[in-house]
């Protein structure tokens, strides 16, 4: 990946930074010559950056949906995962779908059969195509919760709920495609 010229990433922030008082007010900070950049920053600068971290999580656990699982969530629910460590486990080798949100990791609930206390079948072939399409666990999830016109509004994850896997990976793998 390329890195961004700098003249457009400064571009993008005086863009937000319009928008956004304590985005302004931070980037101001860091550009003052004469701050020390051991210093503590001042109470305001400290408020404007929890402000803007916290909006980012809400952010992330908005596009995760309602129904997403902590890691607490996943080991209660799957019977042969016995602590948190299987979890990340499973989530660094691709066989879960996780993404950290402040200080906690959320699964998106598609992934789970509730009922039947495990992860779907099928789950490995769906991240693998999504793997092939995006790294990114938002991006991946909004691709299997958005409803889809060819779908007749239905969602990916409404098909894989359904046990179409091999319909699901084939319209996961259409998006790689078009993009």
């Amino acid at each position: 990946m390329a890195a961004e010229p700098i003249g457009a990433v400064l571009g993008r922030l005086a863009d937000r930074a319009r928008d956004d008082e304590a985005l302004a007010e931070t980037l101001v900070f860091l550009a003052e010559d004469d701050v020390d950049p051991f210093a503590r920053p001042s109470d305001a600068v400290l408020t404007a950056a929890r402000t803007v971290n916290d909006r980012r999580a809400d952010a992330r656990r908005r596009a995760l949906g309602d129904d997403a699982l902590s890691t607490a969530e996943v080991v209660e629910l799957i019977a042969s995962i016995s602590d948190r460590r299987a979890v990340d486990r499973r989530r660094h080798r691709g066989r879960l779908l996780g993404t950290r949100v402040g200080n906690t990791v959320l699964h998106p609930g598609w992934q789970f059969d509730r009922r039947g206390g495990d992860s779907r079948r099928g789950l490995a072939r769906i991240l693998d195509a999504l793997a092939e399409v995006t790294d990114d666990p938002v991006a991946a999830n909004a691709l299997m919760t958005t409803p889809h016109p060819g779908l007749d509004g239905r969602t990916i994850a409404q098909l894989f709920a359904d046990g179409d896997v091999d319909r699901a990976v084939t319209v996961i793998r259409l998006a790689k495609d078009q993009s």
